[in-house]
């Protein structure tokens, strides 16, 4: 009987010590909009480093990614680009409304990859010498959005729509693709996406002033089938802090 006692104690030990990393492995599952991906991906490669925490990182438009998330799409925390599908998540009972907040103020700009294409921003785009010109679709971007309202306050949006000159792509990611390729000439797209290390931007581009659109507040949600609730809220403190706020202001964002 008591050989039977210690090998059920040591077979409770050995079970304890093989689960105890896979709990402490377990990731956290992020959706991101599509401008914040390359920044998203260097805070989570920092603190990853600092805390062992493993984040796996999914992104798309803020819109379709709310779609996925109110079908049930398995993510912990959502990174959206606008107010307007954080609050949802929130309204909708879906997310946390404690955990609600601005974690950046994305900055649009106008980009072209041709060097000093842009001196005069907006001569060049009522004068149209250009075929296309590429945008985040409005409805699901708040890039998008904003970028339809710069072309409405500059009186082009029906111009172009009408001339067939828009390209609307799914994603930033994609319409900065547009560019890239030669298949858009100019594009709306996010200084984070184009900003390098070093601070520098290929090609030219202008940032339109902020008179011109509505201020693009990025917010963040906690959501209520996150398996680690612990472990998402302390990624979360940590991206309030000094140093998660240093980097995304140095990726091209206003901090709040």
């Amino acid at each position: 009987m008591k050989n039977t006692a210690q090998l059920t104690t040591i077979t409770a030990l050995c079970c304890t010590i093989l689960l105890t990393p896979l709990v402490a492995a377990a990731e956290l599952r992020v959706a991101s909009a599509a401008n914040f991906l390359s920044t998203i991906k260097e805070l989570a490669a920092q603190y990853e480093d600092q805390t062992g925490q493993q984040i796996s990182i999914s992104s798309g438009s803020s819109g379709a990614l709310y779609a996925q998330i109110s079908n049930g799409a398995p993510f912990d925390l959502f990174f959206s680009a606008d107010v307007k599908r954080a609050e949802a998540l929130v309204d909708d009972g879906m997310a946390y409304a404690d955990s609600r907040f601005t974690y950046a103020l994305g900055i649009p700009i106008l980009w072209s990859d041709r060097e000093d294409w842009l001196k005069d921003p907006q001569e060049t785009l009522r004068a149209g010498d250009f075929r296309f010109i590429t945008i985040a679709e409005p409805r699901n971007a708040p890039y998008g959005a904003a970028a339809k309202q710069i072309l409405s306050d500059l009186d082009l949006w029906q111009r172009f729509t009408q001339e067939g000159r828009i390209i609307r792509a799914q994603n930033l990611t994609q319409a900065y693709s547009h560019v890239a390729s030669g298949a858009a000439d100019l594009g709306f797209l996010a200084l984070s996406q184009l900003k390098d290390k070093e601070g520098e931007i290929p090609g030219s581009f202008w940032r339109p002033p902020a008179e011109l659109f509505s201020p693009i507040e990025q917010q963040a949600v906690i959501l209520k089938r996150a398996e680690d609730q612990k472990a998402a809220r302390e990624f979360t403190d940590w991206l309030r802090g000094d140093e998660a706020r240093d980097m995304i202001e140095q990726a091209g964002y206003a901090i709040p």
